[in-house]
């Protein structure tokens, strides 16, 4: 009977928190655990809502109480440092990622997270290492492409960027960010009228992508090509880039 009613209670403050009603559905929640407080995955519940609820703090203090429940979960683990890093821990977020692969190798999602906070600390040489490990996981994951290509052009590293943006835009040719990275990079490299089509296709791809516009408009500058370049700019600023 007391497994039934904690399925019971379970369903319901999920069926609560879909409809919306949140305080019921945290109540609920909060008398599963109360029935069965060594069951992770009631507090690992109760954390997401919180979380949706933007209340990471008492949210992480169920997900690391659902990871001392639950030692071998990775996912409990990559949710604690997903949390600790909204709530700018970044140190301990790492720590949590590291502790996930430790459960789970090869996942390539915790990997490239790893990396994304890796790059926010400025720690570039670690977040490639980061990156290409995710890559050899899941060699079709076009963010962690993009990523990879990003903080290549990070460390100035022009050449094997350029390849990784190319990489990057044979998964999705359309991606306004990929084209707009390698027009960058192309321009680094002296080439700047390949630069200028990588733009133009970044634009053609979307044509609300303000940092084209404006690395567009820069370039006309430098080309001496001015009335192009002052119908870039004002198209950049019309779309509120922040010069």
């Amino acid at each position: 009977m007391g497994a039934e009613e904690i399925t019971r209670l379970l369903a319901e403050g999920e069926a609560l928190h879909t409809e919306g009603r949140c305080d019921e559905a945290l109540a609920t929640y909060e008398r599963a655990i109360e029935l069965a407080p060594t069951q992770a995955d009631l507090s690992a519940h109760k954390g997401s809502l919180l979380w949706n609820l933007g209340r990471h703090a008492e949210a992480l203090a169920d997900f690391e109480r659902a990871c001392d429940l639950a030692p071998d979960d990775a996912s409990y683990q990559m949710s604690r440092g997903d949390l600790l890093r909204v709530l700018e821990r970044p140190d301990e977020s790492l720590a949590a990622y590291g502790q996930a692969l430790r459960l789970e190798p090869d996942n390539a999602e915790c990997c490239a997270t790893q990396g994304e906070v890796l790059q926010e600390l400025g720690r570039f040489e670690e977040a490639l290492f980061a990156y290409e490990h995710a890559l050899e996981l899941d060699p079709d994951d076009f963010a962690i492409a993009l990523s990879k290509a990003d903080v290549l052009r990070e460390l100035g590293q022009d050449a094997e960027a350029l390849a990784a943006y190319n990489r990057a835009l044979a998964l999705d040719p359309t991606s306004a960010e990929a084209h707009n990275g390698k027009g960058f990079v192309l321009e680094s490299l002296g080439q700047p009228l390949s630069a200028l089509a990588a733009y133009d296709q970044a634009i053609f791809c979307d044509q609300e992508y303000a940092p084209a516009w404006h690395n567009k408009a820069n370039l006309l500058t430098q080309l001496g090509r001015y009335a192009e370049a002052a119908r870039a700019r004002k198209r950049a600023d019309k779309l509120g880039y922040n010069w």
